[in-house]
C-alpha cells in the first residue's frame, strides 16, 4: 500500500504536505475510534463526495428525515466499507453528520447537519477543509 505522501504525489497534490497544509496521516487527528487511518488527501476530497452522496440519498426518500448508512453509498462513493466508517466519524466529529444510534458493527445511520446542508451549497473547497483541520 502506497504511502499518504505517494498518495498525494501521484494525484498531484503532494505540495499541501510541502506547504503544510495537511497533516500526516499518522497524526492523532487523523485516527478515527475505529483505529482506521485517514489519509488526509481521501479526508479532503472523499468528504465532499461522501456528503453528496448522502444529501442524494435522503433527498431520494422524500420529505422527513432519513438516515444513511456508509454501505449504502459505498460503492457511489468508491471507497472501502471500514475506510468510510471512519470517514462517516470523522464528518460526526465536526459537526457535519448526526449518527442517531450506534449499531454493534459500525455502519451507523446518519444524517446530514445544516452546517454540513450550508457546505455543500458552496462549491469551495476552502471553507470544507477548515472544517476538516486541513488549512
Amino acid at each position: 500500500m502506497a504511502e499518504p505522501r505517494d498518495l498525494g504525489e501521484r494525484i498531484g497534490l503532494g505540495y499541501l504536505y510541502k506547504t503544510g497544509k495537511v497533516r500526516s496521516a499518522g497524526s492523532p487527528e487523523q485516527v478515527q475510534s475505529s483505529g482506521v487511518r485517514i489519509d488526509p488527501t481521501l479526508s479532503a476530497f472523499g468528504a465532499r463526495a461522501v456528503l453528496q452522496a448522502i444529501q442524494q440519498a435522503e433527498d431520494g426518500r422524500g420529505p422527513g428525515s432519513h438516515v444513511i448508512k456508509p454501505s449504502e453509498i459505498a460503492e457511489d462513493v468508491g471507497i472501502e466499507g471500514a475506510t468510510l466508517i471512519a470517514l462517516f466519524q470523522q464528518l460526526e466529529s465536526v459537526g457535519l453528520l448526526e449518527i442517531p444510534e450506534r449499531t454493534r458493527f459500525g455502519d451507523d445511520p446518519a444524517r446530514l447537519t445544516p452546517k454540513a446542508r450550508n457546505l455543500l451549497e458552496s462549491k469551495d473547497n476552502s471553507e470544507l477543509m477548515r472544517v476538516l483541520g486541513l488549512q
